[in-house]
């Protein structure tokens, strides 16, 4: 699940080792993107398309048995918006704080 660069991963198998049990488990990656996600718009305060587009494709994901895998992809590419722009347009003090606010 995420941004356009989940399809780079589409249909790849993947081993996924347990540490608990030494065992591991093989998925095949199933790409489920959410067009424009960043990672700043995961932020519950965020009223934005992203954001709701988010949460509607994970309530679509398949619900098959006990347990499944899930890999969220939600990167910060473009410096000109999210995290780097409202840090310069002077909505936090500094990069930490605006990094905290986005992944609490």
């Amino acid at each position: 699940v995420g941004d356009s660069h989940v399809l780079s991963l589409a249909w790849q198998t993947l081993r996924i080792n347990d540490i608990n049990s030494g065992t591991y488990k093989l998925r095949t990656a199933t790409p489920f993107p959410a067009t424009g996600v960043k990672a700043y718009h995961l932020r519950s305060s965020m009223q934005f398309f992203t954001h709701y587009n988010l949460h509607a494709l994970l309530r679509r994901l398949p619900n098959q048995g006990l347990t499944r895998t899930i890999i969220l992809s939600a990167g910060e590419i473009d410096c000109r918006e999210g995290i780097g722009g409202t840090l310069l347009k002077g909505y936090y003090r500094s990069c930490n704080e605006a990094v905290e606010d986005t992944v609490r």
